[in-house]
């Protein structure tokens, strides 16, 4: 594989600006105020690519940059991405179908273990086994196992708290926290979810 002289392309991108600058700065019958190109490719001394930008009547404008003939970041239809060496997606930024902004991380085997969003509310995930969210009544904390729903929900919502752990059938086995009465509350039930046992602070 081919090495990027870091040196070369600062020295390639330098003579590109220069290139359409002085282009056009120069008058073209009088008038020469933009250049319009369906595809720029920027080469290194190599002859390797290493930035294209390109429009697209579907996605509109898009800029790549490449390292070592490989993809390593892309700017266009909403989103930010970059690439590792071995060409998987490990990082992106960008804005959802609804508007609000979202990031998505990425480990060795492209497997999502970070996404952070905001859809009317702040929401993080973590390994796909940790959720966080927030609104404007309160905060949830959910903890997943291997499948399933989550097995344990730590909820701040309006002024009351709980702490409720779930079974495998995502059946209620445990409820810790304040009823509404604003009394305090422990409940534990069978693995069917119905009441075994109940106490109150009474």
């Amino acid at each position: 594989m081919k090495t990027i002289d870091n040196k070369s392309l600062l020295i390639g991108v330098l003579l590109t600006i220069i290139f359409f600058i002085t282009i056009g700065s120069q008058n073209n019958n009088g008038n020469f105020n933009e250049i319009i190109a369906k595809k720029l490719r920027i080469v290194d001394n190599n002859g390797e690519t290493v930035i294209i930008g390109v429009g697209d009547e579907m996605f509109g404008g898009s800029l790549l940059t490449f390292m070592n003939g490989e993809i390593s970041s892309s700017i266009g239809a909403g989103q930010i991405q970059a690439w590792n060496k071995d060409g998987k997606n490990s990082a992106t930024l960008g804005t959802q179908d609804s508007g609000n902004g979202f990031i998505k991380l990425y480990n060795s085997e492209e497997e999502n273990i970070l996404h952070i969003s905001n859809n009317d509310s702040a929401s993080f995930m973590i390994m796909g086994k940790i959720g966080i969210s927030t609104s404007e009544k309160g905060g949830m904390i959910n903890i997943w196992g291997k499948e399933g729903g989550p097995l344990v929900s730590i909820t701040a919502n309006e002024g009351i708290g709980t702490f409720v752990t779930r079974n495998k059938f995502s059946e209620e086995t445990v409820y810790i926290g304040t009823n509404k009465y604003d009394e305090g509350m422990i409940g534990l039930y069978d693995k069917y979810g119905d009441t075994f046992w109940v106490k109150m602070n009474k």
